[in-house]
């Protein structure tokens, strides 16, 4: 009986995929491990990398994500001088879960904020107030094609998005915030504030 074996070609394709995976679990030792999304903020490009510009205690995941993969966080810190005026920084970061050595973990993909820049101090970019209606949007990934439109309010109960495609949301606030992420390149051609009858109470555009 004739035995029929695997051609050359498959063997060194076999074994480049097998070298490649111990690679990058390999690789994957070298960074840190994060066990949960909100500890990946912690390595950049998350916004959580220096404990001396934030206040721990301030740290508050306002909504989640799940998306293209992974899963958007929007939160929001305040460093000790922000916490004495009552301003925020605000951000997103896009999370991607990774499988190591350790388990599963995550990894920090992207990330996008409001506030001013460079962040220097006292206020280390927490200057976005807490009585104003303020949104922004991220564009692009490392890994993935994302546009991230984020925001708060202290009023209003919705917020509709137009996008470049011409598409149109609608979302409601989930406790004064905002978070709506679409897994293509796009741009924002207005937000508004919309009043629980769906009345503009205010507008931003681009």
């Amino acid at each position: 009986m004739e035995q029929v074996g695997r051609t050359p070609g498959k063997w060194r394709l076999t074994l480049t995929l097998m070298i490649l995976s111990i690679v990058s679990l390999l690789l994957s030792c070298v960074r840190p491990f994060h066990p949960t999304p909100l500890d990946a903020l912690t390595e950049f490009p998350g916004y959580l990398v220096n404990p001396d510009m934030y206040v721990e205690e301030s740290v508050v995941v306002l909504q989640e994500q799940e998306i293209a993969g992974g899963l958007v966080l929007l939160y929001r810190w305040q460093s000790r001088e922000a916490r004495r005026e009552g301003t925020y920084c605000i951000a997103t970061t896009f999370v991607t879960p990774v499988i190591t050595l350790k388990g599963k973990g995550w990894r920090a993909q992207s990330s996008g904020a409001i506030g001013s820049f460079p962040r220097q101090p006292p206020l280390f970019g927490c200057d976005v107030p807490s009585d104003e209606f303020i949104a922004g949007y991220t564009v692009g990934g490392n890994i993935t094609s994302l546009t991230t439109v984020f925001g708060l309010s202290n009023r209003g109960d919705a917020v509709r998005i137009v996008w470049s495609d011409r598409q149109v949301d609608v979302v409601s606030l989930q406790s004064g915030s905002l978070l709506l992420a679409r897994p293509k390149t796009l741009q924002e051609e207005r937000i508004e504030l919309l009043d629980a009858d769906g009345n503009i109470l205010e507008s931003k555009k681009w």
